[in-house]
């Protein structure tokens, strides 16, 4: 399951045109900067990024605080043919905070020491529907 989220967002990559100002609602895997910038994930170093954010476990996205303190990006899925996820959109410091506390609801206690059970178990893959504002457009090489 998603959960609507609302948030300021900016748009890195898109993959149709939006403006600044358009009210946008997107589903997608969460994924923090930090673990996009790496190439890798953090906690599992054999799998890329953008290749594996099933993978990413929550506890990471959650509790490690150089992951969350980055930000967080909503991830488009995979053009037909690809194995590779998009940067879709940057979520503002309010909407990463309230998207933290979604998935802490969400993720197991094992191996996660944030998160609550309150709405799950889960422990790698969150994704989530974030509705927001696109406040600012970036481009496929510059997050805005």
């Amino acid at each position: 399951d998603t959960l609507l989220v609302a948030a300021t967002l900016f748009a890195v990559v898109t993959l149709a045109q939006v403006q600044v100002g358009e009210e946008i609602c997107i589903e997608g895997y969460i994924m923090d900067r930090y673990c996009i910038e790496r190439g890798t994930l953090l906690d599992n170093k054999s799998v890329e990024s953008l290749k594996g954010p099933g993978e990413h476990s929550l506890h990471c996205l959650v509790d490690v605080p150089k992951c969350y303190q980055s930000g967080f990006e909503v991830l488009i899925d995979p053009l037909e043919g690809s194995n590779t996820y998009c940067r879709g959109f940057l979520l503002d410091d309010d909407g990463t905070m309230e998207t933290r506390e979604l998935a802490q609801s969400f993720g197991s206690k094992t191996g996660c020491s944030t998160c609550t059970e309150e709405n799950g178990s889960q422990k790698k893959g969150f994704r989530a529907t974030i509705s927001g504002t696109v406040t600012s457009v970036g481009n496929t090489n510059t997050p805005a």
